[in-house]
């Protein structure tokens, strides 16, 4: 069992810590956050009466530990929120273009006027009985195409994965902090 002393708020109300809360804050029922003195300084306020402890209604306030905690939870959840997000972004942007993409009207245009007579009739022959977008791409191409499609849909599975646990550790040190702030019903005035 940790060694407990009182610390006396401005306010007046005396607040119970113990010994491994040196050096962290802790906020009194009245609003005022409180520096806990540090253990060497702790040993020069006064002890908690262990009999006078039991009698006592008034538990023994965590909030200080948790503190903490919360914040490096919070802070690790946002950390992997946004990398997950960056994820997500950066795959989505990066997804494969259809191997027909390329195929635009100033590529056309372009193709159609470094053609010689010769290869010009071939591909106006082939534009007549195709059509301007009749192209077709090679099955390799498909190929290759629709494996990029399924390795990006995986990676933004992942990235999207990750973004929601970096949601939800966020969401929990929230949470968590509202669990423990203290209510106006069990506030002393």
């Amino acid at each position: 069992m940790s060694t407990r002393y009182i610390l006396t708020c401005e306010c007046g109300e005396q607040i119970t810590v113990e010994a491994r809360q040196a050096g962290r804050k802790i906020e009194c029922s009245c609003g005022t956050t409180i520096d806990i003195p540090t253990l060497m300084a702790m040993r020069q306020l006064p002890m908690v009466d262990e009999d006078e402890l039991a009698a006592s209604s008034r538990p023994i306030d965590r909030r200080a530990e948790n503190v903490g905690s919360q914040l490096v939870l919070l802070l690790v959840g946002l950390g992997i929120l946004i990398v997950g997000t960056g994820g997500v972004i950066y795959v989505w942007l990066d997804r494969p273009a259809h191997p027909l993409a390329y195929y635009t009207d100033e590529f056309l245009e372009n193709r159609i006027q470094t053609l010689t007579p010769v290869l010009l009739d071939d591909y106006w022959s082939h534009l007549r009985a195709f059509g301007v977008y009749g192209h077709k791409a090679s099955a390799e191409d498909m190929e290759i195409y629709e494996h990029g499609v399924m390795m990006n849909n995986i990676w933004l599975s992942v990235t999207g994965l990750i973004a929601l646990v970096g949601l939800g550790l966020a969401l929990l040190a929230i949470s968590s902090g509202a669990r423990h702030a203290p209510s106006d019903e069990n506030t002393e005035t």
